[in-house]
């Protein structure tokens, strides 16, 4: 299963990357990075990550079209998470 961990890891850091860019964009009133990036990063693995970088540099978090894609994002891996792992076993 460490595999996981090879995938989650290095996403999770580029999906923090890329909130906080997105954020200093937005301050700066400069090139922000898309939210379909943002969300292809978070389905390859990354969303562990953009949970946790939302919540600290409070970022897109009361966007609710974004966040309702977040959300299916978070129930897909957690769906296949538990089918990998109940298969494994």
């Amino acid at each position: 299963m460490r595999w996981i961990l090879l995938i989650y890891i290095p996403m999770s850091l580029l999906s923090s990357l890329l909130l906080i860019l997105d954020k200093a964009g937005a301050k700066l009133n400069r090139r922000r990075i898309s939210e379909r990036t943002l969300h292809t990063v978070e389905l390859l693995g990354g969303w562990p990550g953009s949970w946790l970088t939302q919540r600290l540099i409070r970022h897109k978090i009361s966007k609710r079209p974004y966040q309702h894609i977040f959300n299916r994002i978070v129930i897909t891996h957690a769906a296949v998470l538990i089918l990998v792992l109940s298969i494994a076993q």
